[in-house]
Parts: structure tokens; sequence; C-alpha cells
């Protein structure tokens, strides 16, 4: 019985030296962190971050202004009008190979039917 409370005693230890290891390193990491929010590279970062996201602010909002949604609107329908042009014309040459197929699949049935009745 002692030697588990001598074993519990020690993880529990162990645990609580890892938990204070641990503060210890977010504690180091924010202030690393806090000592870089003050640094003149920071500022400059955060300054080009905020002009990055006003140019590409302006330039989707030119985006939106310009005639190139209607464009690629008119694009999609004209290209939709195609493929039904086209799934049409696989159809009908479908049918008509399929006729063909017919067809002579027919004129083999009649030429072994010949053959059969020659016995």
């Amino acid at each position: 019985m002692e030697k588990r409370d001598d074993l519990r005693d020690k993880v529990k230890q162990m645990a609580d030296q890892a938990e204070k290891l641990i503060d210890e390193g977010f504690d180091k990491a924010k202030d690393s962190f806090e000592k870089a929010k003050e640094s003149d590279t920071y500022a400059k970062i955060s300054d080009l971050m905020g002009q990055v996201g006003g140019y590409v602010d302006k330039k989707i909002e030119e985006l939106k202004q310009s005639d190139i949604p209607d464009q690629m609107e008119n694009f999609r329908k004209k290209a939709e009008a195609r493929s039904e042009t086209i799934v049409d014309q696989a159809k009908a040459y479908g049918n008509l190979i399929a006729g063909d197929i017919e067809e002579a699949i027919g004129n083999v049935k009649d030429k072994l039917k010949g053959k059969e009745e020659k016995r």
C-alpha cells in the first residue's frame, strides 16, 4: 500500500511540474507575441495587410461594376444552348445507328433462317 501511495505522489508531482512548465511556456509565448506586436515590423506588416485588403475590396467592386459578370452570363447561356443542340444531335445520330443495327440484325436473322430452311 505504501508503494502505491509513493507512486501516486510521484505521479502527482510530475503532473504538477508538467502543468507549471506548460504555464511558463504559454506565458513566454504570450510575452514574445506582445513584444512582436510592439515591433516596427509588425506595424509594417499590419499596414501592408490593410492596404492589401483595401486593394482587393476595390478590385472586387470594380469587377462588380464592369460588364464582365454580364458577359459571363451570356457565355453561360450560349454554352447551355450549344450543349442542348449537341445532345439533340447525338440522340438523333444514336437513333440512326440503332435503326441500322436493328436492320443488320434482321438481315443476319433472315440469312440464318434461310440456311436452316435449306437443311
